[in-house]
């Protein structure tokens, strides 16, 4: 995954933290991968308007 920002690192990092804190509950619930997935799809529309804003102010700087 090459999404890694310094800005939003340490988010990231609290995030699969979070995420692998949650494993095995996961795993229970829906099998595998596509959980983990889904946490990550659900992040990942935050995640769009971060890069947004990130563009932006670096133009501005």
């Amino acid at each position: 995954m090459k999404i890694m920002n310094k800005t939003r690192h340490s988010r990231m990092r609290s995030l699969m933290s979070a995420i692998g804190r949650g494993e095995k509950v996961i795993l229970n619930h829906a099998g595998k991968r596509n959980s983990a997935f889904g946490l990550w799809q659900d992040h990942q529309s935050s995640v769009d308007d971060q890069v947004r804003f990130l563009r932006q102010s670096r133009h501005s700087s």
